[in-house]
């Protein structure tokens, strides 16, 4: 099953994710049934786990606000893994978990066209995430523009910059768009997800991935990243949020080739 992830999905975004089997058939390794999943969130799935935590904690969120809590099942070799979760993971892994609950339940409808948007633009949208390879991950989701996904983002969004055609170098066909002041990410209700202009724009070339500075109608400013992925998909990563523009330009410079968007994606989910 991990060769059939890692074929249809990707690598894992690091050592920490299992393939987890979203009918929980463990023979069922058919693509679409296949995800990426932490460690720990892949326990959480399990209904004896959850039990065991829920008695000895009180609840999930409670272990999760403190992952300490389990410091007596040292003797058990079922849960001893879990003495080691930080509190960095477990808040990421109670908020990741939060947006997969809320983004399976909006992406049940069956529609591919989704009408206007306040920009004029017709969001269109696969039947199903698979369409567009992004069955494997909770949290990538499609966006509301075409051609477009996004990673760990509490709202749905638009992405009005993106091209709606493209030619054999879709990475530098996006970027050109990206001039100082247009808007790369918006949504329908700005206290929910505010709107991102960019300021600073440049591609990573070893990764042909584009990192964008971009300022926010609430006063602060974000650092995107922008990947394609293998169905010709443009994946757009929440990096970070600061309160200052010297501080994320700071930020900004120090992001190059090496950059992993997944585990920034992943720690950062502000959007």
């Amino acid at each position: 099953h991990r060769i059939v992830a890692s074929a249809f999905h990707g690598e894992p975004p690091d050592s920490k994710y299992v393939v987890d089997h979203i009918d929980t058939n463990c023979r069922n390794n058919r693509p679409e049934n296949l995800r990426w999943l932490t460690r720990l969130e892949n326990a959480l799935k399990n209904p004896a786990t959850r039990k065991k935590i829920e008695y000895l904690c009180g609840s999930i969120e409670a272990f999760l606000e403190n992952p300490s809590m389990l410091n007596d099942l040292q003797g058990d070799p079922n849960y001893k893994w879990m003495r080691a979760v930080s509190t960095d993971e477990a808040r990421n892994c109670l908020t990741r978990m939060s947006i997969w609950a809320n983004s399976e339940k909006s992406t049940k409808s069956t529609d591919t066209v989704r009408g206007q948007n306040n920009f004029g633009q017709r969001a269109y949208k696969p039947i199903q995430k698979w369409e567009a390879g992004l069955s494997g991950e909770p949290g990538l989701e499609l966006a509301l523009t075409p051609w477009c996904g996004k990673y760990m983002w509490r709202a749905n969004a638009y992405f009005p910059s993106c091209p709606y055609k493209f030619g054999s170098d879709p990475i530098l066909d996006y970027y050109q768009n990206l001039k100082v002041g247009a808007v790369l990410a918006c949504c329908d209700d700005e206290d929910v997800c505010s709107k991102l202009t960019v300021q600073e724009c440049r591609i990573l070339k070893e990764k042909a991935s584009i990192l964008v500075m971009a300022e926010r109608t609430d006063g602060k400013w974000s650092i995107i990243g922008i990947q394609i992925n293998e169905k010709g998909y443009f994946i757009h990563f929440a990096l970070g949020s600061y309160s200052s523009k010297d501080q994320a330009y700071e930020k900004y410079l120090s992001k190059n080739e090496f950059t992993n968007f997944w585990s920034e994606g992943y720690a950062n989910t502000s959007h």
